[in-house]
């Protein structure tokens, strides 16, 4: 993080202290709106994965905080016409990033304690936290120790502390990672449980935290990506997940606890329904079939069908198959709903059906191919005109 001299963070000193007055320092148009410096702030800006503060300065809404060079910006829809301001931030979004980012810190130093696995990230998502380690073969058994000795550190109730030191002295204490700032340290002590440098806002005890709970795991290429949820997020994602269960309940008449017996039978019931469902379907299209080879029209000695629907291209596609089954058969037909056509014949049948077929790919310029008696095509854009031009390719 780069060394920001002008304005006093205020967070750093108290980070449970929500209002405070400042002086502007200066003011100046930003893409996304105006920024303001002041003297002093209690706003947090983005660094470290933590977001940013939100809140009010003189009634104005703060819609984002950053660091640009040497400043800390306050950005804001409009300029401020006062030297002075009275800022406030949003308390409840302050506490949750608190709870979150600490409750990282005991989280990594349990996975760093137990299995030497480090964290190369940290991301606090509006729904959920995450971190990466660098053992991405961490078993889901090492993931639920890892979460037992984190919130035996939270349940402890151990004191967390916060103070500077020199670069140069930075190796003298057993940090959990090393940094490579060439500014004084700020180093967050967890009990006798932690050390390590982090600029973010942290609760004063662990027990604030609450809890932590894995939601999660996911094995990427080089690291295994964890998702967890701290505190009040915890007591959220229960209530939600307590009210879709009360409602599958209520659907199902069955308790909670048989949900599972209940939704394999439901998804059992289902597989059957679906197979019912499309042997009624193929009973329905073959009779469909027969009907139009039926009806089909006397050409050259064979019976020539050719359709354009708006229906499923399956559907075209099955019918086609069953009618080629039929002795002379020769036809196309079209799906303007996929916007993809199928040319057929009986394999007994004598008649090229190529010549039609290629006038097709080079009249919608579209690609296709096949064996000789079952040809498919698609990609082509069915205009006003084209069920005339497909029964046109036949003369």
């Amino acid at each position: 993080m780069l060394a920001i001299h002008m304005t006093e963070k205020l967070f750093w000193i108290d980070p449970y202290q929500k209002e405070f007055s400042a002086s502007i320092r200066e003011q100046f148009p930003v893409e996304d709106g105006h920024a303001v410096v002041l003297d002093q702030t209690c706003f947090y800006a983005t660094s470290g994965g933590q977001p940013y503060d939100t809140g009010v300065l003189n009634s104005h809404k703060v819609k984002d905080v950053r660091f640009q060079d040497d400043r800390l910006l306050h950005v804001l829809d409009e300029p401020l016409s006062a030297s002075e301001v009275q800022g406030r931030i949003e308390w409840e979004r302050r506490f949750d990033h608190m709870q979150q980012h600490t409750g990282q810190h005991i989280l990594s130093a349990a996975f760093y304690q137990l299995f030497e696995a480090e964290t190369s990230s940290f991301h606090l998502g509006e729904d959920y936290c995450s971190i990466e380690l660098n053992r991405p073969n961490l078993s889901r058994q090492d993931t639920q120790h890892a979460e037992n000795e984190a919130n035996r550190v939270i349940f402890g109730a151990n004191p967390i502390k916060t103070f500077f030191v020199d670069p140069e002295r930075a190796k003298e204490y057993p940090l959990r990672k090393q940094s490579d700032l060439q500014e004084s340290l700020r180093i967050v002590k967890i009990g006798e449980f932690d050390l390590s440098p982090c600029s973010g806002t942290h609760v004063y005890n662990s027990g604030e935290v609450g809890m932590v709970f894995i939601l999660g795991t996911e094995k990427l290429s080089q690291t295994l990506k964890v998702s967890f949820l701290c505190g009040n997020r915890i007591a959220k994602q229960y209530h939600s997940d307590l009210e879709i269960l009360k409602q599958l309940s209520k659907s199902l008449t069955t308790s909670s606890a048989l949900l599972p017996e209940s939704l394999t039978k439901l998804q059992d019931q289902l597989k059957e329904t679906r197979k019912e469902l499309n042997r009624l379907k193929e009973e329905q299209w073959k009779e469909e079939a027969i009907h139009l080879y039926s009806n089909a029209e006397n050409w050259n000695g064979m019976k020539r069908i050719i359709r354009v629907w708006k229906r499923p291209y399956a559907e075209l596609r099955f019918l086609a198959q069953r009618i080629m089954e039929q002795p002379g058969s020769v036809g196309a037909f079209a799906s303007t709903m996929d916007e993809r056509a199928v040319f057929f014949k009986n394999p007994k049948n004598n008649f090229d059906l190529r010549g039609p077929f290629q006038k097709f790919l080079q009249t919608h310029s579209v690609r296709g191919g096949g064996p000789p008696h079952l040809m498919e095509a698609g990609g082509f854009r069915a205009g006003s005109d084209f069920e005339t031009g497909f029964h046109a390719l036949w003369e």
